[in-house]
């Protein structure tokens, strides 16, 4: 028997230990072109043993013999009835797929982690409720197949996998995601239909490859309730206006106490779609420039606290609205009591997107300041600044007009031109104009002598 393996230009230690093999499971060994789904085989090249495929051949433990193949890059142990991987799988460094789908498995070895080659791991079909942390090391894994097990949970760190391209997670008992999704770069399919979800991080609006998301069958509440059967760009879309943000509250240290910056930034940082809410506190001890560098740019907002002092006596605060600009994060200011709006187009900072302090209601203006926070994320894009600076002309643009609709002078020109804006929109109504028309019908009224 040896004879055909020495034709493949195996050594003899290598056919040893495969005659070895053949008896342990009790089955011989043929050649195979490239292990595949159900092999039960070898897979040669240039006298090394570089796959083997025990496809349904009963196994209930795991052949020791296999560990001896140091060039190993494919193992298929799928349908058998292996309870335990051992540890020592970890020998096998140069392995790039690994299928252990359709046993009986119940964990996998923390040891896993130290194969760093793995490119395609297969698991579906076991009975696993959880995973190893070491999973997260598996930087060069791009298709994870986990369905149909019994996982509750995954790992902080599956963010970690960052060439992962397909992860299925179809029927499992998973009620939560990890925010790290967030950061898989490369996936472009996820499966995680048969669950028992109710709702995703916010965070998988930063999938950008993801061309493929499978929601159905679990339990979603609330917005998910609706939202999971959208299409994918609504969902991505949706998801990253509703993103936790991180906002800087810049303000003079003379007015950290009128303003209630302590309060206002515990306020914000408790609810739901803001992570930080940083400032430089009084008492703020190392080199405050080096704070202020490195804290401004991983923010998404700045809250400009407008005073007398921080709009004409403040370095500080000029530095931080520098700082916004050069890494394009946008400003809301906060006007207090002794600036008008006037005075902040010294920082170029206009009233249009603005807010005003209310040092008499504390409660009442952190609530209001949070409603126009969520508003001002959903108007603008905080997360991309090329799409901010068109969400924030159109904003401007929306502002202006509103502004004018609530104007004396519209309500006057409303009045003496009420017919013929009737018959404009009786027009629009009954589909005789375009949309475009319309407008240049509604402008030219309005401007009209």
């Amino acid at each position: 028997m040896s004879e055909k393996y020495e034709k493949l230009g195996l050594n003899s230690e290598d056919i040893k230990v495969l005659l070895d093999l053949e008896r342990t499971i009790n089955k011989t060994f043929d050649q195979v072109y490239e292990i595949s789904m159900d092999s039960c085989g070898i897979e040669v090249k240039d006298g090394k043993i570089i796959g083997i495929g025990l496809f349904n051949c009963g196994l209930t433990n795991f052949p020791d013999q296999i560990l001896k193949f140091k060039s190993l890059q494919k193992l298929n142990l799928a349908d058998n009835k292996l309870e335990i991987i051992p540890e020592s799988i970890s020998e096998l460094r140069n392995l790039k797929k690994l299928d252990l789908s359709i046993n009986k498995l119940n964990s996998i070895p923390e040891s896993i982690g130290k194969l760093e080659f793995l490119k395609n791991v297969a698991l579906e079909q076991n009975q696993l409720e959880s995973l190893p942390a070491s999973i997260g090391n598996l930087k060069n894994l791009k298709i994870f197949n986990l369905s149909e097990n019994k996982l509750k949970n995954l790992p902080n760190n599956i963010g970690n996998l960052v060439s992962l391209k397909k992860l299925n997670l179809k029927a499992n008992q998973l009620n939560r995601i990890p925010e790290s999704i967030g950061e898989l770069n490369e996936i472009e399919s996820l499966i995680l239909g048969n669950n028992s979800l109710s709702e995703l991080p916010w965070t998988i609006w930063k999938l950008k490859n993801l061309n493929f998301l499978h929601l159905d069958n679990n339990i979603w509440k609330d917005e998910w309730e609706e939202l999971a059967s959208r299409d994918l760009p609504s969902i991505l879309k949706f998801c990253q206006r509703k993103a936790t943000i991180n906002i800087f509250l810049s303000h003079a240290v003379a007015d950290f106490d009128y303003f209630h910056i302590k309060d206002i930034s515990e306020f914000l940082q408790n609810q739901e779609e803001i992570y930080s809410a940083f400032y430089c506190e009084t008492d703020l001890t190392g080199n405050i420039d080096d704070f202020m560098n490195e804290t401004v740019p991983k923010c998404q907002l700045l809250l400009f606290f407008a005073s007398n002092k921080s709009v004409f006596n403040s370095i500080d605060c000029v530095h931080e609205l520098e700082l916004a600009r050069k890494h394009s994060i946008q400003i809301i200011p906060i006007k207090g009591k002794d600036v008008n709006w006037g005075d902040l187009r010294e920082h170029n900072l206009d009233r249009l997107l603005g807010h005003e302090f209310n040092e008499n209601e504390i409660n009442e203006f952190c609530e209001n300041l949070y409603e126009y926070i969520k508003q001002f994320k959903r108007d603008v894009n905080l997360f991309e600044p090329e799409e901010a600076k068109f969400d924030k002309e159109k904003l401007n643009i929306k502002n202006v007009i509103n502004h004018y609709l609530d104007s004396e002078k519209f309500n006057e020109i409303l009045r003496k031109n009420l017919d013929q804006f009737k018959e404009i929109f009786q027009m629009i109504s009954n589909n005789e104009i375009s949309l475009i028309e319309y407008l240049e019908k509604f402008t030219q009224t309005l401007v009209k002598k």
